[in-house]
Order: C-alpha cells, then sequence, then structure tokens
C-alpha cells in the first residue's frame, strides 16, 4: 500500500537526479528504476560538474520541475567529498537529501561520507533484483514516508 507523504499530492511522482561516474552506471541504475514498482522519474548526469549545472538550472524552475533527492552512484566515494560540499554549500538545493551509492563500504569510507553530509550510504547492490528493491526503498522511505523540505527557490 502507498501512503502519500503530507509534503506531496498522491498524484505527484518523485523525481530523482542521478549523478553517476559513467554511462555505465547510468544504464544500470536507470534499468532498476524502470524494472521498480515505483512512480519515481530518475533524470541523469555524468560527473560532478554536470550534477551541479543541472541543480543550478533547475533550482530556479518551478518547484515541481526540481528533484526530490541526489543520488550519488560512485566508483570511488573518495570523489564524493568534493561534491557533497559544493551542494551542500548553495542554499538553494543544499537541502536536498543525498544518497550515495559506491563500491566500497569501508568503515572509513562510510564515515567521512556521512561526515561530509551525506544523508545515507549503500552499498552498490550485487544483483539487478537487489537494485529493484533498493529503488523501491528509496520511493517507500524517502519519497513517501520522510517529511522533505519545501524546493526553495533563487531570489
Amino acid at each position: 500500500m502507498t501512503v502519500p507523504s503530507p509534503n506531496r499530492r498522491s498524484s505527484d511522482s518523485g523525481m530523482v537526479l542521478l549523478i553517476a561516474d559513467t554511462e555505465d552506471e547510468v544504464r544500470r541504475t536507470k534499468t532498476a528504476f524502470d524494472a521498480a514498482d515505483v512512480e519515481i522519474t530518475c533524470r541523469a548526469v555524468i560527473g560532478s560538474d554536470d550534477g551541479l549545472d543541472y541543480l543550478r538550472e533547475h533550482a530556479t524552475d518551478e518547484p515541481q520541475s526540481g528533484p526530490d533527492l541526489v543520488l550519488l552512484d560512485l566508483d570511488d566515494p573518495d570523489d564524493g567529498d568534493d561534491l557533497l560540499e559544493a551542494i551542500r554549500s548553495e542554499p538553494v538545493f543544499g537541502h536536498l537529501p543525498v544518497i550515495v551509492l559506491a563500491n566500497t563500504s569501508t568503515d572509513e569510507d562510510v564515515a567521512r561520507l556521512y561526515q561530509a553530509t551525506a544523508n545515507a550510504y549503500l552499498p552498490k547492490p550485487e544483483t539487478d533484483e537487489e537494485f529493484v528493491a533498493v529503488v523501491e526503498t528509496i520511493q517507500a522511505f524517502w519519497l513517501e514516508q520522510a517529511q522533505l523540505p519545501t524546493r526553495r527557490r533563487r531570489h
């Protein structure tokens, strides 16, 4: 059963911005979103510069056009520190939840990315079925249960 979040009309679908390192990661993630039983649009960009450009461009649009959360798909978790810092430094979109998917999950990586203000850190799913379950969990928790801040507009 789907219960709408108090900050979302039941007819709304969520939007996730995927910032990935490679086209293969984009393809795999979008395949999981397509296979999952969710009402989430997944927009994808490759690289942190394109991710920040996308966020800056869409922070001025109508609230419905911007992402509800950011999904960082990192081959190397070390790459996330600077990107998280850049996202958090922008008042217009710095409040967005950021979920990190990474190949490694050493205690040091996890601690460092949480310290850099990641909202969640998940090891990359190994199978397609596990990836679909992660996508369904993202919708269930982040877009249906969690109370997200209202998107802000640039003045």
